[in-house]
């Protein structure tokens, strides 16, 4: 039985590819080694990059349908483990604020790698990045790949106890 739907934020309430476009003019993939050093170590910070995201509403929805089921929610997200760890966890509790969400708690990891370390009974993982939902299963949790056009189907599964 689900007890805790723990929920990504970038990629799932938060649109960090949509904002990376319409801040460079290309997704992070495209930029060079040179450029993703740039965010994270100036940018990011500089910018307020996490806590001026566009929200996802799907996301949003989602987290609302699943608290309407009785499920307690909290978000699991990564700072990237660098020098900005404290910045970026502080812009994203503002980002949550700003979207009615800042009173659901939230637990900080390290790097995504490091998400496979709250797998439990009874807690869930949905996050947007398949390789974070493979370890997290991998670590004998349960956990769901987040798009845009499956939130209902996994608001409904948690729900049902899958």
């Amino acid at each position: 039985m689900t007890t805790l739907a723990m929920i990504d934020m970038d990629g799932v309430v938060s649109d960090f590819d949509k904002h990376i476009f319409a801040s460079y003019g290309k997704t992070m993939q495209m930029m060079s080694p040179s450029q993703k050093d740039n965010f994270w170590n100036t940018d990011c910070v500089s910018m307020r990059f996490f806590a001026n995201s566009p929200a996802i509403q799907e996301g949003i929805d989602m987290v609302k349908a699943i608290q309407s089921r009785g499920i307690d929610v909290a978000f699991l997200t990564s700072t990237g483990g660098g020098l900005q760890h404290i910045d970026i966890a502080k812009q994203k509790l503002d980002f949550l604020q700003r979207h009615g969400m800042g009173y659901l708690p939230v637990s900080f990891a390290t790097g995504t790698k490091s998400k496979a370390l709250f797998a439990r009974p009874g807690i869930v993982l949905i996050d947007d990045r398949k390789k974070v939902v493979d370890a997290f299963r991998s670590s004998g949790g349960v956990a769901y790949l987040f798009s845009r056009s499956n939130w209902k189907s996994i608001a409904s599964q948690i729900s049902e106890g899958n």
